[in-house]
């Protein structure tokens, strides 16, 4: 190969000289003979620079590498461990992430509070008698719709003696209250039909203890706010000192407790 190629840069460098000699300085300055060694020392060299000049050396498994090389591989698969962390994998949930900042946290509301709701009211007319003088052996009661004094009360109780009571003209009516309650409003009277001249005494007791008492006649009515924190048994007692005979006396004296009410 290194041969080749000396032969050939010797006509090169040949052809090169003679170029130079026909340049008209050389032509007509220099003589013949020079020209002549100026060709010969080109092509001397070039072969002897063509010949130094390191071979490569062939490589024997050129042919099956290359053979190789041409036949295509199957990069081994990427391990989970060594692969790079994907978007998918590793963006945060922008719909979770969203919601979770405007939803409110539990015990609050998104909503703006307001004060809380008043609780209903508890008509004492609605629970049921737990007991009554039975002793009065003739004393009534109802419950219901019931004026006083010129004002008419749809949830009130109204109870009367009974005529020749046998508990020297008392009578009382009881109601289970469980505790469950704080205040007791009420305006007691008698009842706008009763007989001319009629006077009643009344009083509210809770457990025994009482916490309001006083003596109406007809046209007269007072309103009355008690606490009944804690307690049990709510007591509505009335006194007739009449005691009319059955039978013998028109006599109507009735004492209303309108619109009785139960605040917690």
């Amino acid at each position: 190969m290194n041969i080749a190629l000396a032969v050939l840069a010797a006509v090169v460098a040949a052809l090169l000289g003679w170029a130079i000699n026909q340049l008209p300085p050389l032509k007509h300055h220099v003589s013949a003979g020079r020209r002549v060694g100026l060709v010969v020392a080109l092509v001397l060299i070039s072969v002897v620079v063509t010949l130094a000049v390191p071979r490569p050396e062939s490589n024997p498994n050129a042919n099956s590498n290359a053979g190789t090389a041409a036949t295509p591989t199957t990069a081994p698969p990427v391990t989970t461990a060594d692969a790079a962390p994907t978007t998918t994998g590793t963006s945060p949930d922008v719909s979770r992430t969203d919601s979770a900042s405007t939803s409110p946290t539990d015990g609050e509301s998104s909503m703006p509070t307001g004060p809380p709701p008043v609780p209903e009211p508890t008509y004492l007319a609605d629970l049921s008698l737990t007991d009554h003088d039975k002793k009065s052996g003739t004393g009534l009661w109802s419950e219901g719709s019931y004026s006083t004094n010129g004002t008419s009360y749809p949830h009130s109780i109204r109870a009367n003696a009974g005529c020749s009571n046998g508990d020297s003209g008392d009578f009382w009516l009881d109601y289970n209250i469980s505790r469950a309650y704080a205040g007791f409003t009420t305006t007691v009277g008698l009842d706008d039909t009763d007989s001319s001249g009629v006077t009643m005494s009344y009083a509210i007791l809770i457990d025994g203890n009482t916490l309001a008492q006083g003596t109406l006649t007809q046209g007269m009515s007072k309103r009355l706010s008690v606490s009944v924190k804690g307690g049990l048994r709510l007591r509505l007692f009335l006194h007739d000192s009449k005691r009319y005979q059955c039978g013998i006396d028109d006599w109507r004296a009735y004492m209303v407790w309108g619109q009785a009410t139960l605040t917690p």
